[in-house]
């Protein structure tokens, strides 16, 4: 399976929820955020370290929908071989 690119939230949107922060530790931040609570909800019922593909689809799909409420842009890019 491809990459699946990720875009961070612009910088203004991230100087307004946060003053004086930036980028990167925003985007680190909030996926931590959204993760652990779905651990703590339950949501993640496995135990151990898992990579992200080794969590149920379901999860997965939910994951990534409550990333794009954060601001997060996906983008899917396919290539083919000549």
């Amino acid at each position: 399976m491809p990459a699946i690119p990720i875009f961070s939230p612009w910088i203004r949107e991230v100087t307004e929820r946060c003053p004086g922060a930036n980028r990167i530790p925003c985007c680190t931040s909030a996926a931590a955020a959204v993760y652990v609570g779905y651990i703590l909800d339950g949501t993640i019922r496995q135990r151990g370290v898992l990579p992200p593909e080794g969590l149920e689809r379901q999860v997965r799909l939910d994951y990534i929908e409550d990333l794009k409420n954060e601001a997060f842009r996906f983008a899917r890019r396919s290539s083919q071989w000549l």
